[in-house]
């Protein structure tokens, strides 16, 4: 029996390497704003960056989905809790004292508030929500028996991209195409469909003619995405969505090419040393990136007024905010009790 571990030191590449394309994304929010005058560099890197939230759920199910193997689903979901529920909980609940405070708004502070701001965070923290429900079905992928998952998983994503993504994606883009709303698969549904495809690409390796055919379908997602959205958003005078959306074909194709070129190039890359340091340095602050970013671009915003939308200030201010909340989060895991908030 081959015991030689696998070295999977790319998926820390990638981890950081997606934290990066977060806030990317986030200081790029002019896209959203549909300001014709930063659109077209807007519209190519919001698409190039796209990978970034559904690459977060790949990782979840390449390094979760055989959580069994080292400790009980009971220990899964204890870990789950203390690393992202209370920090997610405590952390949102400080911005929405914060906006409600800061606006006066005092009388809108109730439960029913506190309950609706929770489960619908109308701030960059929706990302907990989906990231929630896949961990809640990540035991049931995990009861597949290891000699199955290949079969099982390739089964379930094939079917389910075919009926959940493929199908409505050529129902609005072939507007004679009517399918009714009775195709539906609820077994990878909406973004469940990243941990079992970031499972399969990590744990199998895939021959030459497979990896061909996912860059290329990758590459067609991302061109898509590109000149599609920009092509109909200019057509329509408003942001298209048709090439948007985390469980879209184009977004799903690329997600997977993006996480494959990591797996071949990353481990390369993290041979050299001075990378190395730097990403399992920086692999130890990802999640509290995520938590804090926003609001050092928010005061950075401040600083900056209508220069923050220069395309310099798009592309470069993750180089400030980077270093700042490391800082930040480096200071606060020095006060008793944080550790909790900031695991």
């Amino acid at each position: 029996m081959n015991n030689i571990k696998k070295d999977t030191s790319y998926i820390t590449l990638l981890s950081v390497i997606s934290c990066i394309a977060v806030i990317i994304l986030h200081t790029n929010h002019v896209f959203w704003d549909f300001d014709l005058n930063n659109f077209k560099s807007a519209n190519i890197i919001e698409s190039v960056f796209y990978f970034a939230v559904p690459i977060f759920f790949m990782i979840s199910g390449a390094n979760l989905i055989n959580y069994n193997e080292r400790y009980s689903t009971k220990e899964y979901f204890i870990k789950r809790l203390k690393k992202t529920v209370i920090p997610f909980c405590i952390w949102n609940m400080i911005i929405f004292l914060q906006g409600n405070l800061h606006s006066g708004n005092i009388a809108d502070i109730n439960i029913k508030s506190i309950f609706q701001y929770m489960i619908k965070p109308p701030n960059t923290y929706y990302f907990f929500i989906p990231l929630f429900c896949i961990y809640a079905v990540i035991p049931l992928f995990s009861a597949v028996t290891k000699e199955k998952r290949k079969f099982v998983f390739s089964y379930i994503v094939i079917v389910a991209f075919s009926v959940n993504i493929l199908i409505p994606f050529l129902k609005d883009t072939v507007y004679y195409f009517n399918t009714g709303d009775y195709w539906h698969i609820g077994v990878c549904s909406g973004y469940a469909i990243y941990p079992v495809l970031g499972y399969l690409l990590k744990e199998y390796e895939w021959n030459r003619k497979i990896k061909t055919i996912i860059y290329l379908l990758a590459l067609t997602g991302v061109l898509m995405q590109i000149i599609g959205t920009y092509r109909l958003s200019l057509r329509d005078g408003q942001i298209s969505i048709i090439f948007k959306g985390y469980a879209n074909l184009s977004c799903v194709w690329y997600s997977c090419g993006v996480f494959l070129l990591f797996k071949d190039i990353g481990n390369k890359l993290m041979k050299v040393s001075a990378i190395n340091k730097l990403i399992n340095f920086l692999g130890k602050y990802t999640f509290c990136i995520y938590l804090l970013h926003e609001s050092i671009y928010y005061l950075l915003c401040i600083y900056l007024g209508e220069n923050a939308n220069l395309l310099i200030c798009r592309l470069g201010l993750f180089m400030i905010i980077v270093p700042v909340c490391v800082l930040i989060i480096f200071l606060l895991r020095k006060i008793p009790f944080v550790k909790y908030i900031l695991p």
